[in-house]
């Protein structure tokens, strides 16, 4: 009997232990959940907050007066890829593919302020990207180079689109914006953050032209590089020939045949990006034109004598140069 007792005795004790374990167990659970949150907002805050630095430093280089064109298509690069939807990272348990269009319209309204304030600051008509950068349209520039790095993505974004096999979009600020507009245009479904930067439609109109025109006057630029003189220092006459003192009549030879392939190669991104935008143009109903400088330089093109007409690469060029031809300059 005694031994019966001594038998209840413990297994009573043996389920008081179980009872204080399993009290133990939702104690435990309760702390990963609470220090899994933690985590969470920990990662959040820290995304956000060096996103956000980095941007803001970035843009405050775009705008800076001491900064010309190439250092402000690079700033404008940098800030384009430390938006905060670019460094999603699809984890279901934080980053799921609601976070991430809320991560885009931050993305969308930050550029609204942004993209308005340069804006408000120029004036669209007097546009040019074959100007002589000068602190006076320090501005204009910033524009062009917003318009221009607009396509940069974070390599992290294209990493992980790699690793989950395409499962989610990968998307450029560009191509928001792009999506946006063709959706409006076909009369689709838009999302809070379409609606948000359609909001601006007017803008994103001119950054499109602005896209375009820089796009073409850096192609065009690379096509009469000489000890890689400016932009500006070219229109002065040091490669350009001017007859009769007409813009209609401004000339240039073409150094393609001269350059490298790796100098070749860019030519052809840089021109076959500015045809792209005239062919999203031309389905979003935009109607671009192109600088009345750039057209007369186009048009009036000088081949070397000795080029090869049955080099692939020279073909490219001239296909993509009879796209931008038809194009009314202004």
């Amino acid at each position: 009997m005694k031994t019966m007792k001594t038998m209840k005795d413990t297994t009573g004790d043996m389920s008081v232990t179980t009872k204080g374990m399993g009290k133990t167990t939702n104690e435990l659970k309760g702390i990963s959940s609470e220090m899994k949150d933690n985590m969470l907002i920990m990662h959040d805050q820290v995304r956000i907050k060096e996103a956000r630095d980095t941007r803001d430093k970035e843009f405050k280089s775009l705008i800076d007066p001491k900064n010309e064109v190439a250092a402000k298509l690079a700033h404008a690069g940098v800030f384009y890829k430390s938006m905060e939807y670019q460094l999603w990272t699809g984890n279901e348990s934080f980053d799921n593919a609601e976070k991430r269009d809320k991560l885009i319209l931050d993305a969308v309204k930050e550029f609204i302020r942004l993209s308005s304030e340069i804006h408000g600051k120029i004036d669209v008509a007097k546009l040019s990207p074959v100007k002589k950068f000068k602190k006076k349209n320090n501005m204009e520039f910033a524009f062009y180079a917003l318009a221009t790095a607009m396509h940069e993505n974070n390599h992290y974004q294209e990493i992980l689109h790699e690793d989950m096999d395409a499962e989610f979009e990968l998307l450029s600020f560009y191509d928001i914006v792009k999506k946006a507009i063709l959706k409006e245009e076909l009369g689709g479904e838009l999302k809070e953050y379409e609606l948000e930067i359609l909001s601006i439609r007017n803008i994103l109109n001119d950054l499109v032209q602005a896209r375009f025109d820089m796009l073409t006057a850096l192609g065009v630029k690379s096509l009469g590089d000489k000890a890689g003189m400016k932009f500006g220092a070219k229109l002065s006459g040091l490669t350009f020939k001017l007859s009769g003192g007409k813009l209609g009549k401004i000339k240039m030879k073409s150094l393609f045949s001269e350059a490298s392939y790796a100098v070749k190669k860019d030519i052809l991104k840089k021109l076959d990006g500015a045809v792209k935008v005239l062919e999203f143009a031309k389905e979003a109903k935009i109607n671009l034109t192109l600088d009345e400088t750039l057209s007369s330089l186009i048009n009036n093109l000088e081949m070397a004598a000795d080029a090869n007409a049955e080099d692939e690469l020279l073909k490219e060029l001239n296909v993509l140069l009879d796209q931008l031809i038809k194009v009314e300059a202004r």
